[in-house]
């Protein structure tokens, strides 16, 4: 079985409450790659939203190649279901990588 590569994708605020919530989305993320022999090389933090993102991932797709974009829920990152399958549009045609939902994968 080879290993895919994933980066972490996460909007954060500053607050504490939320830097709790980053830890533990962190951490459920982390165990479904173990589970799914999936290599977290990167990570890709924002106060933003979606385009954020996208500069994020062509900042470290330009110095490595990965498989998949982390997250914890759609709207974890986008404001709207449209944002986030715009999101996931340009990174399958124009990355080549595909966006794995924490909450939509089976154990």
């Amino acid at each position: 079985m080879s290993i895919k590569t994933g980066v972490l994708a996460f909007k954060v605020k500053s607050d504490k409450d939320s830097i709790k919530t980053l830890i533990y989305q962190t951490s459920q993320i982390t165990t479904q790659c173990v589970k799914q022999n999936i290599k977290i090389i990167d990570c890709a933090v924002t106060f933003g939203g979606v385009k954020d993102i996208l500069r994020e991932v062509k900042k470290i797709d330009s110095k490595k190649r990965f498989d998949y974009l982390l997250v914890y829920s759609p709207n974890q990152i986008a404001g709207n279901k449209e944002d986030f399958m715009t999101l996931t549009n340009i990174l399958k045609d124009e990355f080549q990588v595909e966006v794995l939902i924490l909450r939509q994968v089976k154990n």
